[in-house]
């Protein structure tokens, strides 16, 4: 309510800190590359902030906002509970389980994220996962113009991955390729279906095509998230220590060809590990 400027806000159980960056980066890149015509405006007074559940808190920045300014919150079940107003651009990822530990169980979990589309108005925007059911079916509890991203199947409006490339598509347009998939740094399979949620937050916000692809090809990801740590004697280690959940763990586990050793520990959060079982014994 506080905020003069439009905000991207993101949520999901996993991936919204490296799409919220994402989207931060495409922004920012958009901004420095056209100084004197940037997207939505002159360039004066023209600054992108990210914060939120990221580590970033809004109220360090808000004295800064004003109507040109563009604002990228990552936004977490706790801090949508009690929302009583929805972001102008929601993204919805991946939703699944988490915190069953602090909520009563997931349909209070889920209810939570909603928040996110809940309030929105006509003239807003969600962009919503369709490759799982909690978010897929979050469609009917928002007014917004809605894009569905997926990798595992094509969509008539949103960006999907198909024949190895990123693809844009509308109801009133042909499809555009963005980026072929090997072009991407950023490593892992599941992290395609963040690069489409931020593909399309940054076209509707007006960042051109090749500022998309300039950091698609250079983002390699956020610290603890799949991140390669080191090298040695030809193995090499990564430290996925945010993924705490067994969906996001069986979706790194995934993105490995090769054999690999796979150490895992921490809070259980009264998860379902049957599945995740299933993938290590395979």
């Amino acid at each position: 309510n506080l905020s003069p400027s439009p905000i991207i806000g993101v949520t999901g159980t996993k991936g919204k800190g490296t799409t919220a960056t994402l989207i931060y980066e495409m922004l920012k890149k958009s901004f420095d590359s056209a100084p004197h015509q940037t997207v939505q405006g002159s360039a004066q007074d023209k600054h992108v902030y990210l914060g939120g559940n990221i580590g970033k808190p809004p109220l360090d920045f808000l004295d800064k906002l004003n109507p040109k300014s563009r604002v990228v919150l990552e936004l977490s079940s706790f801090q949508l509970q009690d929302l009583t107003k929805s972001p102008h651009i929601a993204v919805m990822l991946m939703t699944t389980s988490e915190h069953l530990d602090y909520h009563k169980d997931v349909y209070e979990y889920v209810d939570a994220k909603r928040n996110i589309l809940r309030f929105q108005k006509p003239s807003d925007f969600a962009i919503i996962n369709r490759d799982y059911s909690a978010s897929n079916e979050s469609d009917i509890h928002t007014q917004a113009k809605i894009f569905k991203v997926t990798r595992k199947r094509e969509c008539e409006k949103g960006c999907f991955v198909k024949d190895g490339k990123v693809v844009v598509s509308s109801k009133f347009s042909k499809e555009t390729e963005i980026i072929k998939t090997k072009d991407i740094l950023l490593p892992g399979k599941h992290n395609l279906e963040n690069v489409c949620a931020a593909v399309i937050a940054a076209t509707i916000v007006g960042v051109s095509k090749e500022n998309i692809v300039k950091v698609l090809k250079t983002f390699k990801g956020l610290e603890h998230r799949l991140e390669l740590v080191r090298e040695i004697d030809g193995v090499k280690y990564y430290d996925d220590s945010f993924s705490t959940t067994p969906e996001t763990a069986i979706a790194a586990i995934k993105s490995f060809k090769n054999p690999e050793i796979i150490i895992l520990g921490g809070s259980s959060k009264g998860s379902d590990f049957r599945e995740l079982g299933i993938v290590i014994s395979n």
